[in-house]
């Protein structure tokens, strides 16, 4: 999905896609330009030193990002997603924020509150 994913240090296709709510710069690093540097840096060794070592956790990573893909794309998911499309009903006993009844609420909780700062 970006620079650090698994797939990146795999050599393996991105599975994600982003999109830019607003304008802005992006920086592309191609494979082959990425092993350049490693070469150029003399860290060729290393690179492939830390991938054995982590492999594990990249894999981890992958099959977690590549869940979180099949779960944003299941039908309860997307229901959920567009759930502000939807007018919901609320249970009888539950108290809204914007309520009339909480408004209220909260106005003599502020009243007790300070009759009790201020009494003491």
């Amino acid at each position: 999905c970006a620079l650090g994913g698994s797939s990146f240090f795999l050599f393996e296709p991105h599975f994600c896609t982003a999109k830019a709510a607003d304008t802005c710069e992006l920086f592309q690093l191609r494979m082959d330009t990425f092993v350049d540097i490693l070469k150029d840096h003399h860290l060729s060794s290393k690179f492939k030193d830390h991938i054995t070592l982590h492999h594990n956790t990249l894999l981890e990573a992958k099959a977690s990002i590549e869940k979180t893909i099949l779960n944003l794309n299941s039908s309860k998911m997307v229901r959920f997603l567009d759930a502000n499309e939807v007018e919901t009903k609320v249970p009888k006993g539950v108290l809204l924020p914007e309520s009339r009844f909480r408004v209220v609420w909260d106005i003599f909780a502020v009243i007790g509150v300070l009759y009790l700062i201020f009494s003491v």
